[in-house]
């Protein structure tokens, strides 16, 4: 009887130690499976720190390339800067080696070409006034104006250019008394352009070659008549005025006042280096 009853116990505790033994089995089997996961975890890092290591390496040999040539690249600018800095000096160097040349001897030459000039005028001033105001050779004087009065026959065109070459202009006849005096100088039974002349945009009116319109006349009879519309130009036939072909070659009288009685005017250096002409009566006392 005591063995029946021990028996069940028995079991019992085979049971139990049978599933204590079967969860330490699982938790075994559990914590062999987590160190296996870490395993390979491990070997999986070690595989990946050669390849960092060769990263890093090929990053320090791009990174050490990049600085070095930085580097030749600043030292080539730093090279190329203290030559041009060089450069800078020697031309400024030279240039104030110029200047000084110029103030040694340039300025000089100049102060005496200015005393020169005005020593020249000085002589000028002083020979006009012994001179007095006359009229050039070939010229008559008539008032306070010079006349000339040509032997060679030019058009009206040639005739106010010609006259323009001597510093003055074909005669502008402008009063009765300047008309009259003109007798004195004329040649018998001659023709003479004067500086009288149509407009081009009205034909009935007449112009002095100054721009003016004509005030007073001396036309001769039936005159202006425009023959065959032709007949732009004014002459004077030793008195009195008549209307001609101005293509037409005849002789002209030319016109100047007395205040620019010198046919060629004077040529004075000018301070800046340039050759300037003046009348002498454009010089002030």
């Amino acid at each position: 009887m005591p063995h029946t009853k021990d028996a069940p116990q028995k079991n019992i505790r085979q049971a139990k130690f049978e599933d204590g033994m079967e969860m330490v089995y699982v938790n075994f089997r559990k914590d062999e499976n987590q160190i296996n996961k870490k395993t390979k975890n491990k070997d999986k890092c070690r595989k990946l720190v050669p390849i960092l290591g060769i990263v890093l390496i090929i990053t320090f040999l791009i990174l050490s390339i990049f600085v070095g040539l930085l580097f030749m690249c600043y030292s080539a600018l730093r090279s190329e800067l203290t030559e041009l800095k060089q450069k800078d000096s020697a031309l400024r160097s030279e240039l104030t080696e110029l200047k000084q040349k110029v103030h040694d001897n340039i300025l000089p030459k100049e102060e005496s070409l200015k005393e020169g000039a005005h020593s020249i005028l000085a002589d000028i001033k002083n020979i006009k006034k012994q001179m007095g105001k006359i009229c050039p050779d070939s010229w008559s004087k008539n008032g306070s104006f010079c006349y000339y009065v040509s032997e060679n026959t030019l058009t009206w065109d040639k005739a106010r250019d010609e006259c323009r070459n001597f510093y003055s202009e074909l005669i502008i006849i402008s009063s009765t008394d300047e008309m009259n005096n003109l007798g004195d100088i004329y040649q018998y039974k001659q023709r003479y352009w004067i500086g009288l002349r149509r407009d081009i945009n009205d034909v009935n009116t007449w112009k002095w070659l100054d721009g003016t319109q004509m005030t007073f006349s001396n036309w001769n009879k039936d005159e202006p008549n425009n023959d065959e519309n032709k007949e732009h130009c004014a002459e004077s036939m030793s008195g009195p005025w008549n209307d001609q072909d101005c293509s037409r070659h005849q002789r002209f009288i030319c016109k100047k006042v007395l205040s620019y009685v010198e046919s060629t005017p004077y040529r004075y250096f000018h301070d800046m280096g340039d050759w300037f002409d003046m009348y002498p009566d454009e010089i002030q006392n």
